[in-house]
């Protein structure tokens, strides 16, 4: 409303380029020069020394949240990672195979590559952010009791030791460290 009140009828665009000025070159974000402000008598900030607070930094927009579960199907000494599609999120890396958060994770592991499995106690959940949502990773442990050895086409059986080393998302490594221990 200020600014609407203050806005001449003529030459606004005179008016609207001095106000530019003034903010880059004496009303700054950083280190304003206040006493060099032809404004700065009818200034609120500055008569009460406020001018170091303002601008307030925008808030920061929450960003959304996902959830998803990561079968970690174990064989022996060796744990089955799936190729990531080559488009989206970890494109093209190898991950643990990933299921719905509700799934019953042994019924997806035979579903998906014909294991069955035994479930082991789940592990924390592993948040990780990307730059536009969050997501809660809950990495379910699997233990293969019988088994075609013969992984799905687009899945491979790796030694834990090697897939730590592998091609493979940073949050998903840090399940497996946490595995190995």
């Amino acid at each position: 409303s200020i600014a609407e009140r203050e806005n001449p009828t003529e030459d606004a665009i005179a008016y609207t380029q001095g106000l530019m000025d003034l903010g880059s070159l004496v009303c700054s974000r950083t280190k304003p020069k206040c006493n060099q402000c032809p404004l700065n008598v009818g200034c609120l900030a500055f008569a009460h020394d406020k001018t170091h607070k303002l601008p307030t930094p925008k808030p920061k927009k929450a960003l959304p949240e996902r959830e998803t579960a990561m079968l970690i199907i174990r064989m022996g000494k060796e744990i089955l990672l799936e190729k990531r599609p080559q488009k989206g999120i970890w494109a093209g890396l190898w991950s643990l195979p990933e299921v719905n958060v509700n799934a019953i994770a042994s019924e997806a592991a035979k579903q998906l590559f014909g294991l069955e499995t035994e479930p082991e106690e789940t592990l924390a959940i592993v948040n990780h952010a990307f730059t536009h949502y969050k997501l809660a990773i809950t990495p379910q442990p699997l233990t293969v009791t019988s088994a075609n050895k013969q992984a799905a086409p687009n899945a491979i059986w790796m030694p834990i030791e090697d897939a730590i080393g592998a091609a493979i998302p940073t949050p998903v490594r840090n399940i497996l460290l946490k595995l190995r221990q």
